[in-house]
């Protein structure tokens, strides 16, 4: 019996330095999170520096997720347990040697994953919401990580107060609306267009809603052009923007500049409130335009009015009145003074004189512009004057025809309206020309690149498997559509050489890579990293996203840990059989 005793004894010792062996020795976490900025605004890059977690090592490599919450839980709790509504901004942060990692993510605007995903709860500004840190091990990744939160801390949502302006230039007296967002809720408005206080128009919002947003129409002053400063004030938070005032609205031309009662006379202006009826007025008569009566879409105007009959000879005052805007020509109108026929003083004939050189009229042409704005898709219309009646018109962009028409019998015209058609950023030639008289104006398109796009998908430190998708957020630009390119690297400063994949022309936010660019993604040992960049129709780039790593994953592999479970098991159980075996053959002795 004390041999079975010996025996048992030794198995145990032997059991029990497998298991010292097999088991490594477990991480004892002191583990913290800071988040910077803190606040934050929605949509700003947010740092977080994480450490005391599981340290990387040549059996197993340990991965951090981070969690955004308006639910308050404690370290010790889980995910989906005690959090059920949530944002998952870090998948899979990569920890170092030492357990640590600093990295970033974007403050999203929605909680909305988890079982609360039904219901998503939107971030609102000035309020605290709760990030959470849980770890995951290398063969997590083919199976459900484990969500147990180990540090729990806060963040707060910034004002980030924003507004956007639609159009972003016009004429004095233009319409402009006004939206904003992330403003203190339910607060009454005030707006200033540079220092004058203006009011919105009737039926628009004058304060937040409840959630702080607002779609607001104001109307610009007469009396200023350039940049101006748009404000927006709700309590204590102010926003703004620029708006850039074209040239105020004037009368371009008179043709001709004197003439008799009942003369024609074609009036050419510009900037000018749009689609509005037009007032005219011969000195204090107002008259009604033989044709024109109205400014057309951009603001312009192109119409023929007759002298009156009771029109005395000398200067005369032309007024138009659009909307609220009154323009008098710099020009005044003259009548001339009738001529009396004398007879002669004699009856001797006269001298033979010959008769005068006629000297041929120069062109009298004159053409403006309006537009809705500089952007790729903006309006354009153009008013002519002084053409050959009854001629065609050919309207060119650069050395594209956009329009061609027929001059009325007055010599005038207002142009179909176009679209500002894809075009590098910068100045564009447009001519209008009927064979006789060519007239050239400029068009100048916009230079403002768009916002760079938040990254999406994967997510920084995911292990992605075929097909391999990309996602981003989509960009608005005044300058439509936006293209974006997309590139793949085996560095993350994607140093010459090492890009893999470099797409182009890419006409959505999201892309799959194909079998052969896939190909290049082969090694499952090493980390890839992507950027994506937005371009848009008038060719101005937002600049790249920083790179974001990503892994590719291989086929399952049993987890060193399951193995040395199943060893230390397969020793219990020889254990357990050996001394059930003891004991049925201790009876014998």
């Amino acid at each position: 019996m004390k041999h079975k005793n010996i025996y048992r004894l030794l198995g145990l010792v032997a059991i029990l330095s497998i298991l010292l062996l097999a088991v490594p020795a477990l991480p004892v976490f002191a583990a913290t999170l800071t988040l910077s900025p803190n606040p934050a605004k929605i949509g700003q890059s947010v740092t977080y520096t994480a450490s005391g977690y599981g340290q990387n090592n040549s059996n197993t490599d340990y991965y951090i997720d981070i969690y955004l919450s308006n639910q308050s839980a404690t370290p010790g709790s889980a995910i989906d347990t005690a959090v059920t509504i949530y944002k998952k901004v870090v998948y899979g942060g990569n920890l170092d040697t030492s357990g640590s990692i600093t990295d970033h993510f974007v403050m999203p605007s929605v909680l909305d994953e988890g079982l609360g995903a039904s219901s998503p709860v939107t971030l609102t500004a000035s309020t605290t919401y709760y990030a959470y840190a849980t770890q995951r091990y290398s063969a997590d990744f083919a199976n459900t990580p484990p969500k147990n939160i180990l540090v729990a801390t806060t963040i707060a949502v910034a004002q980030g107060a924003a507004i956007t302006l639609t159009p972003t230039t016009g004429a004095p007296g233009a319409t402009v609306q006004v939206r904003g967002g992330n403003f203190p809720a339910s607060t009454p408005l005030t707006f200033l267009v540079g220092s004058t206080t203006v009011t919105p128009t009737t039926g628009t919002d004058t304060s937040t809603d409840a959630f702080g947003t607002f779609i607001s129409t104001i109307t610009i002053p007469t009396g200023i052009t350039g940049a101006q400063v748009i404000t927006a004030t709700a309590g204590t938070t102010s926003v703004t923007a620029t708006f850039t005032v074209t040239a105020a609205a004037s009368i371009d031309s008179i043709t001709p500049t004197s003439g008799n009662p009942g003369t024609p006379v074609t009036i050419i202006g510009s900037n000018f409130p749009a689609s509005t009826p037009i007032v005219f007025k011969f000195d204090t008569n107002v008259i009604t335009p033989v044709n024109g009566p109205s400014t057309s879409a951009g603001g312009t105007i192109a119409s023929v009015i007759t002298i009156p009959a009771s029109a005395a000879p000398g200067a005369h005052t032309i007024t138009v009145t659009v909307g609220s805007v009154t323009v008098t020509a710099t020009t005044p109108f003259t009548v001339p003074t009738p001529t009396t026929t004398t007879p002669p003083a004699t009856t001797t004939p006269p001298a033979t004189t010959p008769p005068a050189t006629t000297t041929p009229t120069p062109s009298k042409a004159v053409l403006s512009i309006n537009q809705t704005g500089h952007n790729v898709g903006a309006t354009i219309g153009l008013g002519g004057a002084g053409f050959v009646p009854g001629a065609t018109v050919t309207i060119k962009y650069d050395d594209a025809v956009v329009a061609t028409f027929k001059v009325d019998t007055n010599g005038t015209f207002i142009s179909p309206f176009f679209k500002a058609p894809v075009s590098k950023a910068g100045d564009h030639t447009i001519t209008a020309t009927d064979g006789t008289n060519t007239i050239k104006t400029t068009f100048t398109i916009e230079s403002t690149a768009p916002k760079v796009p938040p990254p999406l998908k994967p997510e920084l430190g995911a292990k992605v498997k075929s097909p391999i998708i990309f996602d981003w957020t989509a960009v608005i630009d005044d300058s439509l559509p936006v293209a974006y390119r997309l590139q793949i690297a085996s560095d993350k400063t994607f140093a010459t050489g090492t890009v893999l994949v470099d797409k182009t022309g890419i006409d959505s936010s999201s892309y799959t890579l194909s079998e052969t660019e896939a190909a290049k993604l082969s090694i499952t040992a090493i980390p890839y990293y992507w950027r994506i960049e937005a371009i848009d129709a008038a060719s101005n780039e937002s600049g790249w996203t920083g790179a974001s790593l990503f892994y590719i994953q291989g086929p399952f592999v049993f987890p060193k840990w399951a193995l040395y479970a199943s060893i230390i098991g397969g020793a219990i159980v020889i254990f357990l059989i050996g001394l059930w075996i003891g004991r049925r053959t201790a009876f014998y002795y």
